[in-house]
């Protein structure tokens, strides 16, 4: 500005020098009036027109000044940058546009000082505010990424409280992942039988050769280290044995190692192992000493409520066992307790039943005959009844064999022999048996032979308890040889149920001219079928049912012509249970009734 103002003022100086000099001169020479006029007004227009020209640069300057306070930077005509002040102005107008940029550039994080000349004041205290700029923002950054490593991990530790090994694995990988590692092994603290170590809870992308062993002791190794020495290991130089790590180009060995312990009130809970290529920064140590000591806390948790869980679970397995055992003991005494009463029931029964058996193998002893023999068939013993009637006495029978007691046409029959290896073998015998007695006589009786079997399964003794029936005996043989005539004189047809012939005597096949074969499965319908309808064959079956003897006349043309008038004679036999078993149908002449008549 100094310099604008100079110029001026030495222009208008030499100007009115000239014109003063001009005016004397011409006095001196004596110039008339009219050039000294001409000169004084030449002088005077161009004064004026110099002022005018300042006057303009001035309000130019003025106008342009006021812009650049205000903060617009116009364009400068080109007739105007020759300018002294102008020139001054444009220069300080370059100055702000590179401040401008310089501020734009923190803004946008760049940090270019090329903008700015970092020799003067202004320059100097611009790029001490870069610098603290680039320092706050680094620190912000750290601040931020460490309270969202501690959110996040917070997140996962308070997500995941119930399983070690996935709790393990899930803060493994996002440690991992979150300060960009490579590699990485989780270690949690154990004890069995008093002794401390370290067993593999979770790995990432380590291969399997790097943890061939999953249980590492205190002291071995560095994992072992950091469990002796409860603090943080570093490690720059990895040994190229240690660890690599594999892809797709190639094995490398990371160049960074840092073992983390897991404390918690001076208290080791285990560690974790992190491999990467890049160092590991005093920040990322920080964050991963604070996470640790909250990973230690959540494995505390975990490591707490399970032993509480597991405390409970005893406790209620003792409680459920404890209730178990009261139900158990109760039902028990329930149990003995009706247990006695039935013993005491069956006691009295006992004694009951004692009293009545002692009394039936009394009234048994004096009513039926009972023959005791030892395992081989020898007489141990006989009652008075057998003895009575046979005439034997004890000393007779005692040691005797059963053959003893049998008529000699017995001896040889196989049915004894077979009788005996029956019972032997423990099964009961009952039938009709001949025996004799001591003069020789003929002794029917109606029995069982019973095995007494050891509890191991061998036999002990044979007990025969017998009735006589030699009387009955006589009167059936009597009876048999009675109805062996009647049947040697007329003809007797057996028949079934439903009246369907099943056997017949000679004398009928040779009256009636029926072979045995024509007779078998024949229905008595078809043979009288004149005289038994269906109906009436009905009736004689309900009559026969009811115990009733049938008598009905019935006429009979022989193959040669004759006729023959029958009286049919239809008698019930029935079983024990009183129920019919089969009919027998006797068929008498009617001329043999009447010529007996006439007779």
């Amino acid at each position: 500005m100094k310099k604008i103002v100079g110029s001026e003022i030495f222009t208008w100086s030499v100007f009115l020098i000239l014109s003063i000099m001009g005016l004397l001169l011409g006095c001196l020479v004596g110039l008339n009036l009219y050039v000294r006029l001409f000169f004084s007004v030449t002088t005077l227009c161009f004064l004026s027109l110099q002022i005018r020209s300042v006057i303009r640069k001035l309000r130019f300057i003025d106008s342009f000044s006021t812009s650049v306070l205000n903060g617009n930077f116009p364009l400068i005509p080109e007739k105007k940058k020759k300018l002294v002040v102008v020139q001054c102005l444009d220069s300080l107008h370059h100055k702000i546009h590179e401040v401008i940029r310089f501020v734009q550039s923190l803004d946008n994080d760049s940090f270019k000082f090329s903008y700015i000349n970092p020799e003067d004041e202004i320059g100097k205290s611009l790029v001490e505010l870069g610098e603290k700029q680039q320092q706050q923002k680094e620190a912000e950054f750290k601040r931020h990424w460490k309270t969202e490593g501690l959110a996040r991990f917070s997140e996962i530790l308070r997500t995941n409280e119930q399983d070690l090994k996935d709790l393990s694995f899930r803060i493994l990988c996002n440690l991992v992942k979150y300060v960009n590692a490579n590699q990485g092994g989780f270690f949690i603290e154990e004890e069995k039988e008093g002794v401390r170590f370290l067993e593999l809870s979770a790995c990432f992308a380590y291969d399997s050769k790097k943890f061939v062993e999953k249980h590492i002791s205190e002291g071995q190794g560095l994992i072992g280290q950091s469990m002796l020495e409860k603090d943080v290991i570093h490690v720059t130089d990895i040994p190229t044995d240690y660890v690599s790590i594999t892809s797709g180009l190639g094995e490398s060995t990371p160049t960074n190692l840092i073992i983390i312990p897991l404390m918690l009130n001076d208290k080791f809970y285990g560690a974790f192992e992190l491999a990467s290529f890049e160092s590991f920064e005093e920040y990322q140590i920080d964050f991963l000493k604070e996470v640790a000591t909250n990973i230690a806390s959540a494995i505390a948790t975990v490591k707490t409520n399970g032993h509480t869980q597991k405390l409970l679970d005893e406790s209620q397995s003792l409680a459920a066992e404890l209730r178990s055992t009261e139900e158990e003991m109760r039902q028990n005494m329930e149990e003995l307790q009706a247990t006695q009463e039935e013993m005491r029931r069956k006691q009295t029964e006992t004694e009951n039943q004692r009293r009545e058996l002692t009394l039936h193998l009394e009234t048994i002893n004096k009513t039926i005959a009972t023959i005791e023999f030892d395992h081989e068939a020898r007489i141990v013993s006989a009652n008075n009844v057998y003895l009575d009637i046979s005439g034997y006495s004890q000393s007779d029978l005692k040691g005797q064999s059963y053959d003893f007691i049998l008529p000699h046409d017995e001896l040889i029959k196989p049915q004894n022999a077979m009788m005996w290896d029956s019972l032997k073998s423990g099964n009961f015998f009952t039938g009709q048996f001949r025996q004799k007695s001591k003069t020789g006589e003929d002794l029917w009786l109606l029995g069982t032979f019973n095995p007494v079997m050891s509890s191991s399964g061998e036999l002990e003794q044979i007990k025969m308890f017998a009735q006589f029936n030699t009387l009955e005996k006589e009167k059936e043989v009597n009876m048999c040889q009675m109805l062996n005539a009647f049947k040697s004189i007329v003809p007797v047809v057996e028949l079934d149920t439903k009246c369907v012939c099943l056997r017949a005597n000679n004398i009928f096949h040779e009256q009636m001219g029926i072979s045995r074969m024509e007779l078998r499965k024949k229905n008595i319908e078809q043979i009288f079928e004149k005289d038994l309808g269906k109906g009436l064959l009905d009736e004689i079956l309900n009559k026969l049912k009811n115990g009733d003897v049938v008598e009905e006349q019935v006429t009979f043309i022989s193959a040669e012509g004759n006729v023959k008038v029958l009286r049919a004679i239809f008698n019930p036999i029935k079983k024990h249970n009183n129920e019919l078993d089969k009919v027998l149908l006797v068929l008498i002449d009617k001329e043999m009734i009447v010529n007996v008549n006439t007779a």
